[in-house]
């Protein structure tokens, strides 16, 4: 057993495992794809880290514990003379009169006394910003509160991806309630670059609203412990529909506008045509062997390969450009007399929506601040203490008082000073 505790409080052990966790964090960040966080060697591995954390701060801070709750009264006289930070001085005074003053004095410099009796000698101890004392452990109690965080997201944290047009629900898998999308716009900067996205979005509860609010990418809503946030958004061409202009040739006035759904097909008034709007790509390319694809998903370069039929023959096919009209390609085997032009593209757009739900958040800002709380006490809140050894020889009282600290050496000897120079002048 011993043996064991040994192993789980080693340092070595803590900083080998400090930098797998590091190094598995990395890695899970760089390829989110893996879904590390929820491994079971991961959060093993954060499992046992969080074990040696716990051992190292319980076999370090007991014993300090236990010498602050319980200090030993085994120092004397002679033993405190020789500290660094010592002072002696002999008075004309009552043995009680002068512990009260030295009581008074260092309780003005906020000290906490503890006196001891011991025969014809009085033993004071007095102490000060004994929790800076503490400052590691705390930061180790964060770092284990962090890690809790870590786990716990890891467990029970939930993670989609909801595609709403506006109007359509969907539900939020783990959460009991369903989101519909009212409207979503996209505003833009004068010079066309997106300014921001905006979903209004309602929750609903048991089928009724219980909320409604506008989101942006910096403004999630948070109901029910899940975060809503704006992630991206896009557009349905599947059920898009282009705007095509008709003009006849030679009479440019006699100019008409039809709308055609892709993938469908509709009459053209006064002509024995019907017209179909075959595919839609929202930004035209050809590839390395010359077939056409969409560069991306973004209106780009739309584009329509649009067939005309007489008597369900095939009369004119070809590509037409929104902006580019210029090089639109149409070619004809009956002569129609009509040109052809993609003035327009309707689709709805679609947002993207991510839920989340990350019970472990709170936890690791809990851990965060509880370890900026302990760096703050281990560097700037340094504990002091003093001890003094009274007793009365050859009728006078003879004082010894000493301070020590490990990061306050200075405070400490103004302390001091400070101390004795209020007693005496007390029984002065």
């Amino acid at each position: 057993m011993k043996s064991l505790i040994r192993l789980l409080s080693s340092v070595r052990l803590a900083i080998f495992l400090f930098i797998l966790v590091t190094a598995a964090s990395i890695l899970g960040t760089f390829l989110p794809g893996l879904n590390l966080y929820r491994t079971p060697w991961y959060l093993s591995l954060l499992l046992l880290f969080a074990l040696n954390i716990l051992v190292c701060t319980l076999t370090r801070s007991y014993p300090r514990l236990r010498r602050t709750l319980k200090p030993s009264w085994d120092w004397t006289a002679a033993g405190l003379a020789a500290a660094a930070a010592s002072r002696t001085f002999k008075q004309q005074a009552e043995l009680e009169g002068l512990v009260r003053a030295l009581r008074e004095a260092l309780a003005a410099r906020r000290y906490r006394m503890r006196e001891l009796k011991r025969g014809g000698v009085v033993l004071l101890l007095a102490r000060k910003r004994t929790l800076g004392g503490f400052g590691a452990d705390i930061v180790h109690l964060g770092l284990l509160v962090i890690l809790a965080g870590g786990i716990l997201s890891g467990v029970l944290g939930r993670k989609a991806d909801l595609v709403l047009s506006p109007g359509r629900i969907a539900d939020v898998p783990w959460a009991g309630f369903q989101v519909r999308l009212e409207d979503f716009k996209t505003d833009y900067y004068p010079n066309g670059n997106v300014k921001s996205w905006k979903s209004r979005l309602t929750v609903l509860k048991g089928g009724n609203p219980a909320l409604t609010r506008t989101i942006e990418v910096n403004r999630p809503l948070k109901y029910g412990g899940v975060n809503f946030t704006q992630s991206s958004c896009g557009w349905n061409w599947d059920e898009a529909s282009v705007i095509l202009r008709v003009r006849k040739n030679g009479d440019p006035a006699l100019a008409r506008e039809i709308e055609v759904r892709v993938g469908g097909e509709t009459d053209l008034p006064e002509t024995d045509l019907r017209i179909a709007a075959v595919r839609f790509v929202p930004d035209f390319v050809l590839d390395g062997a010359n077939e056409v694809r969409t560069r991306s998903y973004e209106p780009n370069n739309p584009a329509v390969q649009i067939e005309a039929r007489r008597a369900g023959r095939s009369i004119l096919s070809g590509w037409l450009f929104s902006k580019y009209p210029e090089y639109g390609r149409v070619r004809e085997t009956e002569a129609t007399g009509l040109t052809f032009e993609l003035r327009d593209v309707k689709a709805d757009q679609f947002s993207v929506l991510q839920a989340a739900s990350d019970p472990g958040v709170s936890v690791i800002w809990i851990g965060c601040a509880a370890v900026m709380a302990g760096l703050f006490l281990a560097f700037y809140w340094a504990p002091r203490e003093i001890r003094a050894v009274l007793e009365v020889k050859k009728g006078k009282v003879e004082a010894v008082l000493a301070g020590q600290s490990a990061k306050a050496a200075e405070a400490v000897r103004t302390d001091l000073d400070a101390v004795v120079s209020a007693a005496r002048r007390e029984r002065s």
